[in-house]
């Protein structure tokens, strides 16, 4: 898969690592921040690394249902998985990375690709 530099976008939040963690692993919480899915859920009763979910997505009139499976999850540092798009074929890896921001008090660094 080629990642491009304007596929990765990185934001700071003003909460401890493993909050941020919780937050954005907590896939039935996409739909607060995403431009694209809008609701997702588990389809595995399983969390963590293999686990898998559906999100439902929706973009320029059109929806469709985005199968995932969790790719990598380690509390405080990553949430990845691996989605099947439904409007262009393929697939899509997005990890989240949280790191503690030293440089900013109290704050998490996420950095996302995909």
């Amino acid at each position: 898969m080629t990642v491009h530099p304007e596929d990765r976008v990185t934001a700071f939040v003003a909460a401890d690592a493993a909050t941020v963690w919780r937050m954005v692993s907590d896939i039935t919480r996409m739909g607060e921040w995403s431009p694209e899915c809008y609701k997702a859920m588990w389809l595995t009763p399983k969390r963590g690394k293999a686990s898998v979910f559906l999100g439902l997505n929706k973009d320029r009139g059109l929806t469709w249902p985005s199968p995932a499976i969790v790719t990598e999850s380690e509390p405080g540092k990553i949430f990845a998985f691996r989605a099947a798009s439904g409007v262009i074929g393929g697939t899509t890896f997005r990890p989240k990375t949280v790191a503690p921001d030293s440089s900013r008090n109290e704050s998490t660094r996420v950095s996302s690709v995909g």
